[in-house]
C-alpha cells in the first residue's frame, strides 16, 4: 500500500483550567514519530514532540481520516513509550460524533511524542 499521511489535533487540559489544542501529523511510516505543532499545522518537518507548559491531561484526539499502513498511536513521555496510551485511529476520526474517552496525564515539562504502528 501507499502511505497516506493525516492531520490530526490533540486536545490537553492544563491543571489551571487552559486547553492546549496540538496539531499533529501523521506520515503514516510505521514505527515513526508522529510530529508536533502548537502553534499552526504540523508537517513532517515540525518537532517530534511537544513539551507540556503545566500538568496536563489528553481529553481528547481528533484524526481527520484513516491511514493505509498505520492504525494508530502509542504516545510517549520523555522518550518512553506510556503503557494504556494507545490511541487507534478508528476509535478517533474527526467525522465521529461521539469519541472514545481518553485521559492520559502528563507533568509540567514533559516531552509528549508518538510512535505510529
Amino acid at each position: 500500500m501507499s502511505a497516506t499521511p493525516q492531520n490530526g489535533t490533540l486536545t490537553f487540559i492544563g491543571k489551571s483550567g487552559r486547553i492546549y489544542n496540538v496539531d499533529i501529523y501523521i506520515s503514516d511510516v510505521a514505527g515513526s514519530q508522529a510530529t508536533f505543532n502548537a502553534s499552526g499545522s504540523a508537517g513532517a518537518s515540525s518537532l517530534a514532540y511537544w513539551r507540556s507548559p503545566e500538568d496536563v491531561s489528553l481529553i481528547d484526539y481528533a484524526m481527520v481520516t484513516g491511514t493505509a499502513d498505520t492504525k494508530g498511536i502509542v504516545l510517549s513521555q520523555d522518550g518512553a513509550t506510556r503503557n494504556g496510551a494507545v490511541l487507534r485511529y478508528a476509535n478517533f476520526l474527526n467525522s465521529l460524533n461521539k469519541r472514545t474517552a481518553v485521559n492520559v496525564n502528563f507533568p509540567a515539562g514533559a516531552l509528549i511524542g508518538a510512535i505510529q504502528f
